[in-house]
């Protein structure tokens, strides 16, 4: 949004150029060409342009409480609330969810990882992985996580630290 004066310098801008938009937004750095025209034709129209903009709400009171019921109805799932309902996308919707603060007895998780390992656990996945005690894939289902997961925690671990074995692995 563009205060008065920014709205009112580039309509001058505008009108001075010889009613060129395109040195006038290169000169300002701003706006459309589209919300250039709009101000000049509401400044031609009424002598002077808008102080104060009043948008009506996109989204109603209970539609934003109908669409947070849904969310913890429904298991939860941003997309496919917004997908059910229609009129709100997920971004927004997260939004009213984190706004409307948590519920009681709500079962809902953050999208984290639900099996949790303990660093020793992790050391031990990826020692055995190295080690070569199994296939990565057989590896990570025991410790009930991706081979993916596997890799990530070795980096981690490693730190950029690479053995020589695992040079020679890379460059094969």
């Amino acid at each position: 949004m563009y205060s008065y004066e920014e709205r009112m310098r580039a309509v001058k801008a505008y009108i001075a150029s010889g009613y060129q938009a395109n040195q006038t937004i290169r000169k300002l750095g701003y706006p459309s060409h589209e919300a250039l025209r709009n101000w000049y034709r509401e400044y031609q129209e009424n002598g002077d342009l808008h102080r104060d903009l009043i948008r009506e709400p996109l989204h109603t009171e209970e539609q934003k409480a109908t669409a947070v019921a849904h969310y913890y109805a429904n298991g939860c799932n941003y997309t496919r609330t917004s997908k059910a309902l229609g009129y709100v996308d997920r971004e927004r919707l997260r939004q009213w969810v984190l706004e409307s603060g948590p519920r009681e007895g709500q079962p809902c998780i953050s999208r984290q990882s639900a099996v949790k390992c303990a660093p020793e656990q992790k050391r031990e996945a990826v020692v055995e992985c190295c080690a070569r005690g199994g296939g990565a894939e057989k590896i990570a289902n025991r410790y009930g996580v991706s081979h993916s997961n596997l890799y990530f925690w070795r980096e981690k671990l490693f730190a950029g630290e690479c053995t020589d074995e695992m040079k020679k692995r890379r460059n094969r």
